[in-house]
């Protein structure tokens, strides 16, 4: 508990929220994107665009998959995540995913 409290005062964090259609298979809303604690969301739009659009594209892919496992979407989202992250501001903070089905 300590390390992960430690993590995200170090790393910040960053929310992703979207919400799927389980019969349609489409995205309904989103990505949503909250960030705490890593970057100023004023000053870095193109990033958070980058990320919605690496968000949508990795969900989309499971979509047209017909992927609805929750798991497999939610680590696909936070790998390709990270990763870009990772190469553009050198920085790993927390990825969480949430997935809402309607």
């Amino acid at each position: 508990v300590l390390r992960d409290r430690r993590d995200l005062a170090n790393h910040g964090m960053l929310t992703i929220v979207v919400v799927v259609s389980k019969l349609d298979y489409e995205i309904i809303s989103g990505p949503d994107i909250i960030t705490r604690g890593f970057i100023y969301a004023r000053e870095s739009e193109d990033l958070i665009k980058e990320i919605k659009e690496i968000s949508r594209k990795e969900i989309q892919e499971c979509l047209d998959n017909k992927i609805l496992e929750w798991q497999v979407m939610k680590n696909s989202v936070k790998k390709s995540v990270e990763h870009h992250l990772y190469h553009k501001i050198k920085r790993r903070p927390t990825v969480f995913t949430i997935i809402m089905e309607i």
